[in-house]
């Protein structure tokens, strides 16, 4: 009979909401021009580095500290976007810290526009598998053939900027929403 009232209890508890605790970092890359030929000011390189979550806490009622560790669920890859206009063909690679080439997929998804931009840009996403952390002073070429045949190349130093831990917490919950009461009669 207790334990049945205890289940009852915990069901409630668990699909009327519950507290989440998360301890995080944003990672960031720091991309600085070292050489370049023909390139354009309307050429646009940065990279998005994956959020890297340390622990987590789940609670009933309030936020708990996270003390669960759940690093090795992080995303281990990044993504470079390079932005340019209509019109031009876009190849990358990597040079790591030993020399050694690492080409970028030349199927890179592309896609374009943004509504709120001034000129229509295409954005070229080039993913790759390794954490900002481990791409740390490594090179990042790019080329660029425009509609006439022009090349334009940059080179591109990478350094990884360690971001600070931040503490999150908020409120998950099961239920819907109320839809709103039409008062149009």
């Amino acid at each position: 009979m207790k334990i049945s009232r205890l289940l009852v209890v915990l069901s409630f508890i668990a699909l009327s909401g519950c507290a989440v605790s998360a301890a995080s970092k944003y990672n960031r890359l720091s991309i600085s021009i070292v050489t370049k030929e023909n390139w354009k000011s309307d050429y646009r390189v940065h990279v998005n580095c994956p959020e890297e979550v340390k622990s987590i806490a789940v609670s009933p009622v309030i936020p708990l500290p996270p003390i669960i560790p759940v690093g090795f669920l992080n995303e281990d890859r990044s993504t470079f976007i390079v932005q340019t206009p209509h019109g031009v063909d876009v190849t990358a690679k990597f040079v790591d810290k030993e020399g050694a080439e690492v080409q970028l997929p030349i199927n890179a998804e592309k896609w374009s526009g943004n509504e709120y931009a001034v000129a229509p840009y295409v954005t070229w996403s080039f993913e790759v598998g390794s954490t900002c952390r481990a791409l740390d002073d490594h090179m990042f070429y790019v080329k660029i053939v425009d509609s006439v045949g022009q090349v334009s190349t940059a080179e591109f130093s990478l350094d990884f900027v360690e971001g600070d831990l931040r503490l999150e917490s908020g409120y998950i919950s099961a239920q819907t929403p109320n839809k709103a009461l039409r008062t149009d009669a």
